[in-house]
């Protein structure tokens, strides 16, 4: 007779720490179990429409002494970002755009300094239906 995976004597009488050896046992099958693989429940499609939105940018230069005078420059370049937009989509398209402020970028040149301005606008009317009545 051998020795028994606890390390006594294999004899009838069995091992004499049989039950904390017959729980390790259990414990041991249970861990060597495979894992039970469940099957994820499957998501819906969604189908993805890609839409672009209209973006335009326009810009003005202008010189310090043009720049400090704030409301010659501003309708001016408002002006150009509605004709912009005023051509595709019509006369109440502005109703429909987003803009950012103006953006002031200084340009330093060998003899002159002058303002690069610039303002983008998004036509935001698809947003805007999507928001509304898909909410």
């Amino acid at each position: 007779m051998g020795k028994d995976l606890c390390g006594h004597q294999n004899n009838s009488t069995g091992c004499p720490s049989r039950p904390v050896y017959k729980k390790m046992e259990l414990f041991m099958k249970h861990i060597n179990k495979p894992p039970v693989v469940v099957p994820l429940p499957e998501k819906p499609k969604i189908e993805k429409v890609e839409k672009y939105l209209d973006v335009y940018a326009r810009s003005i230069c202008v010189t310090p002494e043009e720049f400090k005078a704030v409301d010659v420059w501003t309708p001016k370049l408002f002006a150009k970002i509605e004709r912009s937009f005023a051509l595709k989509f019509g006369h109440d398209a502005m109703s429909n755009v987003a803009l950012t402020p103006p953006i002031i970028i200084e340009k330093q040149g060998d003899i002159k300094k002058t303002f690069q301005i610039y303002v983008i606008g998004v036509y935001v009317k698809e947003v805007i239906q999507k928001e509304v009545f898909n909410a």
